[in-house]
């Protein structure tokens, strides 16, 4: 039961809570748009209208019905990982809004402008107080998403540009930082890590630090992307990417050799 409740957890803004996601307005003729709709929702609930997402630009646009906390992720489908939290719980007016998203990670150094299938999704919570204190909607994770980083192995003369140069196992530390731990460890959480948008691992039970050991002798050699996704049971989300060079070719029995 746990198991499946993670799986939910990992893929909700994927699902979008009640809001539906928008893929690409271009994505190829295998990748159809979704239909930018919404389902129902309470009257007093700020609907969001108008969703449309370009996958050239990483223009977003979308309506408000009225002010409210606007959280904005992007992710992959196919249940694929969570890239970013482009907006977490930030207050915006009613009306029209328009983000860019420049494809890249919090901390701009990791690229995902050559993946394939990226989504939009767009949550909304009452502005007033009181009204989010009694709110019994779809959307979950009320909180921001915690704060987390990875740690690999590496030193300078074994980097490019703070890229690590890797080769056999190497272990990934995930950290949460200190001011989220205790809240997240109350409510518990889920590690789940992707190589490249592939799935390699889900842990239902989450500690801090982490350390997934990856068979780099599995990949080609070059550059790969490590990404880790925190899922909080009760719906938070946060994420962390890093860049890795894998060279493989002097060890023994590598296919790579």
């Amino acid at each position: 039961m746990l198991y499946i409740i993670l799986i939910i957890c990992a893929v909700i803004f994927i699902s979008g809570c009640g809001d539906t996601p928008v893929k690409p307005v271009n994505a190829p003729p295998d990748e159809k748009p979704a239909a930018a709709t919404l389902a129902p929702v309470p009257e007093e609930d700020v609907q969001v209208s108008g969703l449309s997402y370009d996958n050239n630009t990483g223009t977003l646009i979308y309506t408000l019905s009225g002010p409210a906390l606007v959280r904005v992720r992007f992710g992959q489908d196919n249940n694929g990982p969570l890239l970013i939290n482009l907006v977490d719980w930030e207050e915006q007016n009613e009306g029209a809004h328009k983000l860019v998203w420049d494809k890249k990670d919090k901390s701009g150094r990791v690229d995902f402008s050559s993946r394939r299938g990226l989504m939009a999704s767009v949550f909304t919570l009452p502005m007033d107080a009181q009204k989010r204190a009694a709110y019994t909607g779809p959307v979950r994770g009320l909180r921001k998403a915690p704060g987390i980083h990875l740690e690999l192995p590496a030193s300078p003369d074994h980097s490019i540009n703070e890229v690590p140069v890797v080769s056999g196992l190497v272990p990934v530390r995930v950290i949460v930082d200190e001011k989220d731990k205790k809240w997240l460890t109350d409510v518990k959480y889920g590690v789940n890590f992707f190589i490249d948008s592939a799935h390699l691992l889900t842990d239902q039970e989450g500690t801090s630090p982490y350390t997934y050991s990856l068979e780099t002798q599995r990949l080609r050699n070059g550059l790969h992307t490590v990404t880790v996704n925190i899922t909080a049971y009760s719906g938070e989300i946060a994420t962390a990417s890093r860049m890795i060079k894998v060279n493989n070719t002097q060890l023994k029995g590598s296919a790579y050799e």
